[in-house]
């Protein structure tokens, strides 16, 4: 009995990696045709970094391989998008010599797990795992084969550094932080957005690879977001950014309201010193509004926790949204100073999206965790 059991666990490991060594040939072959005729330069940037056709073609496969009809536009509205980006392999052999990355990997299964267990018994959802094409290799079966995640590959073309749109590093970029982690930040402000919209979905869950549910969820969040006309909902949890975070975005946010002709809808100005269009500037007099919450001016750089936010792609996608973030993105600021998605989206939320239009979870609703200190690593929310 044992043996034939080690013989059908070794079968279906073995079926497992040939469909994921079958997604990587498949993604190789359609990245060399689309990469025939690109220009990495300012001007197809933006068109590279929201191009999701190979991707959508692999996950519209996986959905209608699962009788989910992927082709059909009302089926998909009422499905919520989850795209997990994960830097790291899935390998746990190769992993076992890091446990910081070890740590990633468990943190990435109770993700997925809690996702399963305590969201979908209310919202039909669909989870893809972005991974870069070597990180999928020798990933284990609770990836590879199972019908509510897809691992996929990311699109390097609109993840390397765009260094020709970028200053040199030593002209005063902000922070210490990695290559991959900037650009995290544009591909949640690029592609993942622009995927959705591709797919179908109308709403998307914005979730970290180490985020999690706590409990299981009381509300359907597709249902819950439309019928109470929402177009962003976040983890009830909010911090004061320090200012090297965000330096520069306020100014920019202030010359697009100029030269547009706009006045915000939300509540920017109660995040600035003036409460008016001349305190949206960056913070001065303290490195945080936390630090020094007398003596600052600008902007306070109140962030929203953005590990756990749900999205309204006809919010996001409403042209002046559209053309506010394409500013952002082609100044090539958001890499450089690290303002990354979260920065971005909190002033769109403070800019853009009236107090009825914005929710903050309860949780007694839905309850949202990231980090791994309960899971083995640090930090609630």
């Amino acid at each position: 009995c044992c043996s034939n059991y080690v013989r059908s666990g070794a079968a279906s490991h073995s079926r497992s990696n040939m469909q994921t060594v079958s997604i990587m040939l498949r993604w190789l072959l359609l990245a060399a045709a689309f990469a025939i005729g690109q220009r990495a330069d300012a001007y197809s940037r933006w068109q590279i970094a929201t191009n999701t056709t190979l991707q959508a073609k692999l996950a519209r496969e996986h959905l209608l391989k699962n009788n989910i009809n992927a082709n059909d536009k009302n089926v998909m509205k009422e499905r919520l998008l989850i795209p997990i980006l994960h830097s790291h392999s899935t390998n746990v052999s190769e992993l076992s010599r890091d446990e910081r990355d070890l740590a990633y990997h468990y943190a990435l299964k109770r993700a997925v797990d809690s996702l399963i267990e305590y969201l979908m018994p209310t919202t039909t959802l669909d989870i893809f795992i972005f991974l870069r094409p070597k990180h999928m290799a020798g990933a284990p079966e609770w990836l590879t084969n199972n019908s509510h995640v897809l691992m996929l590959p990311i699109h390097e073309a609109g993840y390397q550094m765009p260094h020709h749109m970028l200053r040199p590093k030593d002209m005063g970029w902000s922070t210490w932080d990695s290559d991959d982690y900037r650009m995290m930040g544009d591909w949640r402000l690029t592609f993942q957005p622009a995927f959705a919209r591709e797919m179908g979905y109308q709403y998307v869950l914005q979730y970290d690879s180490d985020s999690c549910i706590g409990r299981p969820a009381k509300i359907n969040l597709v249902s819950f977001m439309r019928d109470n006309k929402l177009w962003l909902a976040n983890n009830p949890w909010f911090f004061n950014e320090l200012d090297g975070y965000f330096v520069g975005l306020p100014e920019l946010t202030a010359f697009w309201l100029r030269t547009r002709g706009r006045k915000p809808v939300g509540c920017i100005f109660d995040y600035t010193r003036p409460h008016d269009l001349s305190g949206l500037m960056s913070m001065a007099n303290g490195s945080s509004a936390g630090h020094n919450p007398e003596g600052w001016t600008g902007w306070q750089g109140y962030m929203l926790s953005g590990h756990f936010m749900v999205m309204d792609l006809d919010w996001w996608f409403d042209r002046y949204m559209q053309d506010y973030v394409q500013l952002v993105v082609r100044t090539g600021a958001h890499i450089e100073h690290r303002w990354n998605e979260l920065s971005v989206q909190s002033m769109m939320w403070q800019v853009f999206v009236p107090e009825q239009h914005f929710h903050s979870f309860k949780e007694s609703e839905i309850e949202g965790h990231h980090g791994r200190r309960e899971f083995g690593g640090w930090g609630r929310h």
